[in-house]
């Protein structure tokens, strides 16, 4: 699914439902450093099953903390090595 079809998904009743739902469940808080939102994120754990909307393929996080995890995302994991090990493993425990 390329990134226009991906925003397009999330104009959807079935992805605003499914959100709201998410934050009901969990609450406004990040799930990654605990950190309380006004409006947390929903990261999409495993990317490749986009529309797959199974609750534990989620995590609600912060702005800072999404942006930690969408950088290590865009990172090779042969190349993760590179960076600091407990960087990686902090925000890791969120990609697939």
């Amino acid at each position: 699914m390329n990134s226009k079809e991906k925003m397009k998904f999330r104009t959807t009743s079935r992805w605003r439902n499914f959100r709201k739902y998410l934050i009901q469940q969990r609450g406004k808080f990040c799930e990654c450093c605990g950190s309380p939102c006004s409006r947390p994120q929903v990261h999409h754990i495993d990317e490749a099953n986009y529309t797959d909307l199974k609750p534990s393929k989620f995590a609600l996080l912060c702005n800072l903390c999404h942006q930690s995890v969408s950088k290590l995302e865009r990172i090779k994991k042969e190349n993760w090595c590179k960076y600091n090990a407990e960087w990686v493993k902090f925000y890791g425990r969120f990609l697939t």
